[in-house]
């Protein structure tokens, strides 16, 4: 794949109380040549410690952001990754609603398709969905049940994939095509709409 022809442009711009900053900078995201594969690369996104003398800011990492670029309502998203065996991370593959600058999170809803190590550990999977339900408050169902945690004892030394399959009435989460956790999404409400049934989405990757 051509960096040139697929540039990467990403900005400084901290999340969630997060101790790193994403960088513009192909030390922290960068396609690579895998001389064990027969692809045609493998995109690279890497933390960095720049600064051992402080906290907040010592880490710069990358992010892929697919807004204005890509979205959708509906169907298959499949990644490919091995993730980061590295104490304090949190890999993500995950999508957010399209119109997120007009109604806001979680009102425009978030689908996570892989998140891994901030609330059960590594090797574990969570498969999880973010709302805002009718009467206005913050929702969500996946993480926190045990049947949306699937152990994956290689998923940090190994590729895996990572798959949903979103249709009008459920999501569906899978690793290496086994199906883990299933979530009725038709009949969940939403301030102002369901999420998951009216908005398109776009796409996100990125390790904080």
């Amino acid at each position: 794949v051509s960096q040139s022809r697929y540039p990467l442009n990403f900005v400084d711009n901290p999340f969630n109380n997060e101790i790193q900053q994403y960088r513009d900078s192909r030390d922290n995201l960068r396609l690579e040549v895998d001389p064990g594969e027969s692809l045609d690369g493998i995109l690279v996104i890497e933390s960095r410690r720049q600064n051992t003398t402080q906290n907040l800011g010592a880490w710069t990492s990358g992010r892929i952001n697919s807004k204005g670029k890509l979205k959708f309502k509906y169907g298959l998203v499949e990644v490919r990754a091995k993730l980061p065996p590295l104490l304090g991370s949190w890999p993500a593959i995950w999508m957010m609603g399209d119109n997120i600058d007009t109604l806001g999170w979680p009102s425009c809803g978030e689908i996570d398709i892989m998140e891994m190590g901030r609330v059960t550990g590594w090797n574990s999977i969570l498969g999880t969905i973010h709302w805002n339900n009718p009467a206005g408050q913050y929702a969500s169902v996946g993480s926190g049940n045990s049947n949306a945690n699937l152990s994956v004892a290689d998923a940090t030394s190994a590729f895996r994939v990572y798959r949903i399959e979103w249709t009008p009435t459920e999501i569906r989460w899978y690793v290496d095509g086994t199906n883990y956790y299933t979530q009725e999404i038709s009949s969940i409400g939403g301030s102002p709409a369901n999420p998951f049934t009216s908005f398109d989405f776009h796409l996100l990757l990125n390790l904080s």
